[in-house]
C-alpha cells in the first residue's frame, strides 16, 4: 500500500515539475511529449551547419558594437556558392554578441572553406574567408573609430 502512495506521490511531484517550466507563451498538449513554444521558429536540425542565436558554438560569429547606438547587420554565411544562412541582427551598444555559431569542428577537406559576410544598411560590409577545422575561433565584426565596418577571425 505505502508502494502505491510513493509512485502517486512521485507521478504528482513530475506533473507539477513540468507545468511549472512553462511560460506564458508555452502549452503543453496531451497529444506532445514535451512543451512548445507556440509563436517561435521550430529548432534547427541539429546537423546544420551554422546556427542562430547565442550558444556555446565551436565557431561563434560574433558582433563586436564598441559604438554609441546600436548597429544591425545582415550575417550571411556561404560555401562554394551555396548560401547556407542569413539572418539580420541588431546589437545594442558598447556590446560584444553572440549571434550565431559554425556548430561542426571540422568537415571533409574538400567542403571547409565557408565565406562569413556583415553588411549594414548603408551597403557597407566585409567578408572573411575562413577554413572550417578544429583550429578555428571567432568570427568577429566590429567597427573602427570611424564607423567603418571590419572583419576578423582567430585561429590556433
Amino acid at each position: 500500500m505505502k508502494r502505491r502512495t510513493m509512485l502517486g506521490a512521485l507521478g504528482s511531484a513530475a506533473v507539477v515539475g513540468f507545468t511549472g517550466c512553462l511560460s506564458d507563451d508555452e502549452t503543453a498538449s496531451p497529444d506532445s511529449p514535451s512543451p512548445s513554444k507556440t509563436n517561435s521558429p521550430s529548432p534547427s536540425k541539429s546537423d546544420d551547419l551554422v546556427v542562430s542565436g547565442a550558444g556555446d558554438y565551436p565557431h561563434p560569429i560574433r558582433i563586436d558594437n564598441s559604438l554609441d547606438h546600436e548597429v544591425s547587420l545582415t550575417i550571411t554565411v556561404a560555401r562554394e556558392g551555396t548560401q547556407l544562412y542569413q539572418e539580420s541582427h541588431t546589437v545594442t551598444e558598447r556590446s560584444d554578441v553572440v549571434v550565431a555559431g559554425i556548430t561542426k569542428e571540422s568537415l571533409p577537406e574538400d567542403s571547409r572553406p565557408v565565406s562569413v559576410t556583415a553588411s549594414d544598411s548603408s551597403g557597407n560590409d566585409t567578408s572573411v574567408n575562413v577554413s572550417v577545422s578544429d583550429c578555428l575561433g571567432n568570427i568577429v565584426f566590429y567597427f573602427e573609430a570611424s564607423e567603418t565596418l571590419e572583419s576578423t577571425y582567430s585561429i590556433c
